[in-house]
């Protein structure tokens, strides 16, 4: 039986970090994203090194995958080069894998991201970050079977009750089986 792995992102202020705890603590899991890692997220942060910390982040996924965990893997954005070293990561590991992008429109994401100024370890505090952010990340379009959860005027309970929906009534995007 394969294991399972959300694959869930989006960008800043659409609550990835929120929602993937309630979905740990619900479901179990383990719970996986780069900036749990401070030392490693100030050097990339420092030098923006994005295509680094796909690398390091990979190369962690591989290893929890070889632990054989289920996992809830957060990433800032949608980025070809990360979809599909996900997906071949899982495809290799007998992972079945959800990938879900969570979004908000541009006054949430605004709203949102400045309102982490006061003491925030976030990189994108201001509505500038944000635009510099959303301007230099190329990301992929939607693909096919990747589930789509609004986080506008919901709460992150909801958010998560929407992805745990998500995961129990649809097909994965990858299933080695």
């Amino acid at each position: 039986m394969a294991r399972k792995l959300i694959y869930l992102f989006g960008e800043p202020g659409t609550g990835k970090i929120t929602v993937a705890r309630i979905l740990q603590e619900r479901l179990g899991w383990k719970l996986f994203w780069l900036h749990d890692l401070d030392t490693v997220c100030e050097i990339v942060g420092k030098y923006q090194l994005p295509r680094l910390m796909d690398k390091i982040s990979l190369a962690v996924l591989e290893e929890l995958m070889a632990n054989g965990q289920d996992i809830i893997y957060v990433r800032p954005s949608r980025d070809l080069q990360t979809r599909d070293g996900v997906r071949a990561l899982a495809y290799i590991n007998n992972y079945d894998v959800y990938a879900i992008h969570l979004w908000a429109n541009y006054d949430t994401l605004v709203e949102r991201v400045e309102s982490r100024r006061n003491g925030s370890k976030f990189r994108v505090k201001s509505r500038d970050d944000l635009d510099f952010y959303l301007g230099s990340r190329h990301s992929t379009m939607i693909a096919s079977g990747e589930g789509l959860v609004n986080t506008d005027n919901t709460t992150p309970e909801k958010a998560a009750d929407s992805i745990q929906d998500l995961i129990q009534f649809v097909a994965p995007v990858v299933s080695p089986a």
